[in-house]
């Protein structure tokens, strides 16, 4: 018996390929979840956050320790920071990391450990940063080392007048919470020196919950 065959030209076979769009066959959007949606802050509550953080940014051991990382790190060239920072990320995907080990052993880390467990449900980190945007201290592990590219650092380094920068509220997956956060220059007598941030849970500084209404 014989069997028909249809028989097209090789260059509208190719056309017809190239036409499918493989990634979104492969990987079709994912609907929003509408339900999920920003956490209104209570203003007198976060200005009661900022004046507690405000203290730190004056605190004379920080002070201490970023003046010192400033001077070890004055002939830092772009070029070494962007090295110090790929070695970082290096480490953080490696069993071996003596670098991010050797900063949160060192006594400012260690400090600000101790003053995010002074609240441990509201500040999900503390970063200290020198005058070139590079931790001096932290409170855990950081994805980078240099923040000096990151609004954190640059909407806070030089601004002498103090105003805190507080970035939007988002939604972290890996904590399942909303986050912001609130940095503020680190200033010795009016000159900035570097920066601090601090990570903070968002859903600690709602406003305040209504009481129910009273029984008639």
């Amino acid at each position: 018996m014989l069997q028909t065959c249809l028989c097209l030209p090789l260059t509208l076979i190719l056309g017809l390929l190239s036409s499918v769009d493989y990634e979104a066959l492969a990987d079709p959007p994912r609907p929003v979840d509408s339900r999920i949606t920003a956490p209104v802050i209570d203003e007198a509550r976060l200005k009661q956050v900022i004046a507690a953080v405000t203290q730190w940014s004056r605190d004379p051991f920080i002070i201490a320790q970023v003046k010192a990382q400033n001077g070890q790190h004055a002939h830092l060239t772009q070029g070494d920071i962007a090295g110090l920072d790929a070695q970082w990320h290096m480490e953080s995907a490696s069993d071996k990391a003596p670098t991010i080990a050797g900063l949160l052993a060192a006594p400012l880390s260690l400090y600000l450990a101790r003053l995010k467990a002074q609240r441990e449900n509201l500040y999900t980190e503390i970063i200290v940063m020198d005058d070139k945007g590079l931790n001096v201290g932290v409170s855990g592990p950081t994805s980078d080392y240099w923040q000096g590219d990151e609004a954190k650092f640059l909407e806070t380094y030089g601004k002498t007048s103090g105003t805190p920068y507080l970035s939007e509220v988002e939604f972290d997956i890996s904590s399942q919470s909303f986050q912001i956060q609130l940095s503020l220059p680190i200033t010795q007598d009016g000159q900035a020196i570097g920066a601090l941030t601090v990570g903070l849970n968002a859903e600690e500084i709602l406003p305040p919950e209504k009481p129910p209404p009273e029984s008639p």
